[in-house]
């Protein structure tokens, strides 16, 4: 297991090997913790995913069964093409996350004057070029990079792209390599702060959302409204959804399980 060392010792957070938190607080029991994307997870999402799978097998069917193409396939090769179009959906957003994570990997070495070179996936590279123009126009000063956060108070935890002053603001800041902005990063932004002062009992300036493009090699710099409140409340009626789940799954075990 993974672990990581917070609040000057006192806490021990770890991941087992089923991606599982568990964190030990003042050497006491080992508690299961669950994670920001977890419980932001639980945001329903379903009429934006469904439109995007339609928009997704549309164009695997598309590129698959070209207009004025006439053939006949055996049962071998219409198993692939059921894969392939079954799957389509999948194979994108797996792209989408090695690209982001070459991006962030690329970022956080540029930060720490780490020698890296530029990836050569298209799209990867485009990023990585947004991140060097967005650096060069501002003045960085990272104090955490990947750092894993960990609300006590709250029970749940996440890792963090960016803690340091940006044009001499202290900036909690993550890095985006999505088409456009969504509501979930001031979800995220929003738990994060709260977990950082917290612990450091420093209060965050401004959350930032930074997205480097995939498409144009642009970034966009964008400063959260001072909404964090608002934020945060909702972030917490999800953990309370999440938690809601959670207890109600078991009951009915325990249910089915009696019956």
């Amino acid at each position: 297991m993974d672990k990581s060392t917070l609040y000057n010792g006192r806490v021990e957070l770890g991941m087992d090997s089923r991606h599982i938190y568990r964190a030990r607080i003042d050497g006491g029991k080992s508690l299961h913790v669950p994670n920001v994307s977890t419980i932001i997870g639980k945001k329903d999402k379903s009429n934006a995913l469904m439109f995007w799978q339609r928009k997704i097998i549309g164009q695997a069917i598309s590129k698959t069964f070209p207009v004025g193409t006439t053939f006949r396939m055996d049962e071998i090769q219409l198993n692939k093409v059921q894969e392939t179009i079954t799957n389509a959906a999948t194979i994108v957003s797996d792209e989408a996350k090695e690209i982001g994570t070459l991006a962030h990997t690329y970022a956080e070495k540029r930060l720490s004057n780490i020698p890296v070179d530029l990836p050569a996936h298209p799209e990867a590279l485009n990023a990585c070029i947004a991140f060097d123009s967005w650096l060069s126009s501002n003045n960085v000063e990272p104090l955490h990079l990947e750092r894993q956060l960990f609300s006590m108070r709250h029970n749940y935890c996440g890792t963090v792209d960016f803690i340091g002053k940006i044009n001499g603001k202290l900036t909690l800041a993550d890095f985006k390599t999505s088409k456009r902005l969504y509501n979930d990063h001031f979800l995220q932004a929003s738990a994060y702060a709260e977990a950082y002062t917290e612990e450091f009992g420093l209060e965050i300036e401004q959350r930032a959302v930074i997205r480097f493009c995939k498409e144009t090699g642009n970034f966009e710099y964008h400063v959260l409204t001072d909404s964090h409140e608002r934020d945060f409340a909702a972030f917490q009626a999800l953990q309370q959804i999440y938690e809601y789940e959670k207890e109600t799954q078991k009951e009915i075990r325990e249910m089915e399980k009696a019956a």
